[in-house]
């Protein structure tokens, strides 16, 4: 074969390859279910965009997409089997958010990518990927969670405990721990693939069994890796409050301190909840009510023997809702005046519905 064949071979073969891969990629699409529920509609429709990014919201940071977002979506579309979504949202994680060492930009904000990651949104992405090929059975996905699973282990531990985030230049990183981060299903599975020792796993999840309550019976904000010390807020989120409470509690770890919290604060407030309390004296210090608040409230009382509330919240939460089909922005937690609104106000409710909505069924 002369030259001038080889290189039309070579430049034939090129052709069939890249057609090829052109091919594969867009056979990846997102394809949303014909009668999806009212928040998803909502999501699709105005937060979602073409590309496949969430943005925060649809004012003053329209512009911004968060890792968070895109982790919290996948979560949703595992648990109602949209397994040609969850794909097309992979890869558009992987396009846009994928860090060169497989960790995730936590923020893209006007095009500019952030230098650091956040450990509670990688740790929730490894998750969903095990849980995924646990029930679609794609290898595809343990392989990707492992990836990312090694290089949180090769990057963000210190003293053996994990930390909030890392610069993703210099790998450099801060000496706090925030408890609500720790996601023991994530690392337990992390420890199940021989990735993660019994001794990390047992000095991190240590960290939330071992977190003390102040008198008011709240948990720390976060825990020193250099100095082993606990942190309160003296402005207490109770989004963080309940995540911790929430991860406990899968472990089958003692809440029953959160658990009354949440009761007499209901109690006393006409059945709400609002997003931020005084450390010193549990009472409510913002006058606002959050959807994620009342879902994140559901998810750790359905995990303890205290889930005779859950009812009134779920009716709280739906009642912040945009619920009137003739009205814009139907299934959206938004001010219809203002469109201020949250994707994370959006996505955990409907998670929260999801799932509500099957323990109904059953």
């Amino acid at each position: 074969m002369n030259r001038k064949n080889v290189i039309h071979c070579v430049i034939v073969l090129i052709l069939l390859v890249a057609c090829d891969s052109k091919e594969s990629r867009s056979t990846i699409t997102d394809t949303p279910p014909q009668n999806p529920l009212p928040t998803e509609q909502f999501i699709r429709n105005h937060l979602l965009q073409p590309d496949g990014l969430i943005s925060t919201n649809l004012t003053d940071r329209k512009g911004e997409y968060l890792s968070e977002s895109i982790g919290l979506w996948m979560e949703y579309l595992l648990i109602s089997d949209q397994k040609q979504s969850f794909d097309f949202q992979l890869s558009v994680l992987r396009k846009h958010f994928y860090s060169k060492d497989n960790l995730l930009i936590w923020r893209i904000d006007k095009g500019q990518m952030a230098n650091a990651n956040a450990l509670i949104d990688d740790l929730r992405v490894i998750n969903v990927l095990y849980r995924a090929e646990k029930k679609w059975g794609d290898v595809q996905y343990k392989e990707y969670a492992n990836k990312m699973s090694k290089t949180l282990l090769k990057y963000q531990l210190q003293q053996q405990y994990f930390v909030d985030f890392i610069n993703l230049d210099d790998k450099q990183g801060t000496h706090y721990l925030t408890l609500s981060y720790i996601m023991p299903n994530a690392l337990r599975q992390m420890k199940k693939e021989s990735l993660l020792s019994e001794g990390v796993y047992s000095q991190n999840i240590d960290v939330l069994r071992n977190a003390p309550t102040s008198k008011e019976g709240l948990y720390p904000k976060s825990f020193n890796t250099e100095s082993s010390q606990y942190v309160f807020d003296q402005r207490v989120n109770l989004i963080d409050q309940l995540y911790i409470g929430y991860h406990l509690a899968s472990i089958g770890e003692d809440v029953n301190s959160l658990v009354e919290f949440i009761e007499d604060r209901m109690n006393n407030n006409n059945g709400k909840l609002f997003g931020q309390y005084s450390g010193r004296t549990g009472t409510p210090i913002v006058r606002y009510e959050s959807p994620s608040v009342y879902a994140l409230a559901i998810m750790f009382l359905n995990e303890t023997d205290h889930q005779s509330l859950i009812p009134e919240l779920y009716k709280r939460m739906i009642a912040l809702r945009q619920n009137s089909e003739e009205k814009p922005y139907f299934g959206g937690y938004i001010d219809v005046d203002t469109l201020e609104t949250h994707a994370f106000d959006n996505l955990l409710p409907l998670i929260v519905d999801t799932l509500y909505a099957k323990n109904s069924q059953n």
